[in-house]
């Protein structure tokens, strides 16, 4: 829900939707469901400009597992870009790529037979 929001310019209109899903299930968030909350705020930080807050959500994500699921890696990339800080964009929005074009590739192999 909170991706309309973003995509309509209301970043206050997105975080206060994710706040009040937080609130729904506050004590018994696991990781992946943190991990994913955390990702949603830092992009609705880093769209309008708001670095700063951004990286501090995101930050975490610079050490966390290179896995094609973790969409924290890949918001925290954007924030480098935005930031042209290229160096360290590249790095973690390549892990994307690489397994974007490795999917590409089964389904291919898949369609063909």
């Amino acid at each position: 829900m909170s991706g309309f929001y973003k995509i309509a310019g209301d970043y206050e209109g997105a975080l206060a939707v994710i706040r009040r899903g937080h609130q729904h299930n506050p004590s018994g968030v696991d990781s992946v469901a943190k991990a994913l909350w955390l990702s949603e705020i830092g992009d609705a930080h880093r769209l309008p400009g708001n670095y700063d807050s951004a990286i501090h959500c995101l930050n975490g994500f610079q050490n966390s597992d290179n896995n094609s699921n973790n969409f924290g890696k890949a918001s925290l990339g954007y924030l480098y870009l935005d930031m042209k800080e290229y160096s360290k964009a590249q790095s973690l929005i390549l892990l994307f790529y690489k397994s974007y074009c490795e999917l590409i590739k089964y389904y291919q192999k898949r369609i063909v037979r």
